[in-house]
C-alpha cells in the first residue's frame, strides 16, 4: 500500500515535470546527495557523513583546510589519494546524472539556440556531470578532475596513479616544484572566480515560469547553497530532492537521486510528446 509521502512524492514528480515542459531556463543545483548512489560517501549525511564524529571533524580540519596540505603534503596526498580520489575515480554516474544529460538535451531542443536555456551548478567535484553527458557545468567548488601545486597554484597535468601513493607530483614550472593538491575548493578558501560568476549569472536570468531543481543538499555550505533561495526569488519554482525531509523547504520529493530523475525526465519526455 502506498504511504503518505510516496502519494505527495507522486504528485510533485508530475508537477515537477509538467512545470519543466513549460519553463524556458532551468537550473539544476547538485550537492553530494547526487553522487550518493554512485558509493560516494556524503559530507554531513546522517549518521555516514565523512565530516561527522569526532574523527571526522579532526579529517576536516586537517585535510579539507590548506592546514594540512601545507604542513605535511606527503601525508595529505596518500590521504586524499586513498580515502577521497580513489572511491570517486572506482565509480561511476549514476542514473540521475544520466537523466539530467537528458533532460539537457530536451531542454536544448525545445529552445533552439539557447545556450542559457539548461545548466548545472554543481557543489560536486566528482566530474560524473560531465562524464554523463552534460556540457553547461559550473563547478562552484573546482574539481578533482585537474590539479595544481600548492605554492603558486600552477595547473598541473598528469595521470594520477592509484598504485603508487608514495610519489607525490612536482610542479614543473621552473623555480616551483611544489607538491600537487586537488583542484578544488577547501574550507577557509575562496570560490573559483569564473565558475561562481557563471554560476550566479545561471540564477540571476531566471524569471517567473524557469524551474531549478535541487538535488542531494542540505543547504549549509554558504555562498553556494543561498542560489537556489535567490531564484526563488526570482521568480523560478523550486523543487526539492533529497532522501531527508528538510523544515522550510517547499515543494520537496522524498527519495534517491538516481530513482526520481528518470522518473521526472521520463515524464518531461513524454510530455512533451504530446504537446
Amino acid at each position: 500500500m502506498a504511504t503518505t509521502q510516496d502519494v505527495n512524492a507522486d504528485s510533485l514528480i508530475k508537477n515537477c515535470a509538467a512545470a519543466l515542459v513549460e519553463a524556458k531556463r532551468v537550473v539544476v543545483f547538485t550537492g553530494a546527495g547526487m553522487s550518493a548512489d554512485s558509493g560516494v560517501a556524503t559530507f554531513r549525511g546522517q549518521g555516514k557523513g565523512i565530516w561527522n564524529g569526532i574523527v571526522g571533524t579532526l579529517a576536516l580540519m586537517y585535510f579539507g583546510t590548506p592546514i594540512g596540505w601545507h604542513w605535511t603534503p606527503s601525508f595529505a596526498w596518500r590521504q586524499y589519494l586513498q580515502k577521497f580520489y580513489k572511491p570517486i575515480a572506482e565509480a561511476e554516474p549514476n542514473y540521475g546524472h544520466h537523466a539530467l544529460a537528458r533532460l539537457e538535451t530536451i531542454m536544448r531542443g525545445k529552445i533552439s539556440n539557447s545556450e542559457d536555456s539548461f545548466s548545472i551548478v554543481t557543489m560536486n567535484v566528482d566530474g560524473y556531470h560531465q562524464r554523463a553527458g552534460s556540457t553547461t557545468v559550473h563547478e562552484v567548488h573546482g574539481t578533482v578532475t585537474r590539479h595544481r601545486c600548492i605554492k603558486n597554484a600552477h595547473p598541473m597535468n598528469f595521470e594520477v596513479n592509484l598504485s603508487d601513493n608514495k610519489t607525490v607530483p612536482r610542479c614543473q614550472v621552473e623555480g616551483c616544484f611544489s607538491s600537487a593538491r586537488p583542484d578544488c575548493v577547501l574550507f577557509t578558501e575562496p570560490l573559483p572566480d569564473r565558475e561562481w560568476r557563471n554560476a550566479y549569472g545561471a540564477f540571476h536570468q531566471l524569471t517567473a515560469g524557469d524551474v531549478v531543481v535541487v538535488v542531494g543538499t542540505s543547504n549549509k555550505v554558504y555562498p553556494a547553497a543561498g542560489l537556489p533561495e535567490f531564484g526563488e526569488r526570482m521568480g523560478a519554482s523550486v523543487y526539492n530532492i533529497d532522501i531527508e525531509y528538510r523544515n522550510g523547504l517547499n515543494n520537496q520529493i522524498i527519495g534517491q537521486a538516481s530513482q526520481v530523475l528518470p522518473r521526472i525526465v521520463s515524464l518531461v519526455e513524454e510530455l512533451s510528446l504530446e504537446s
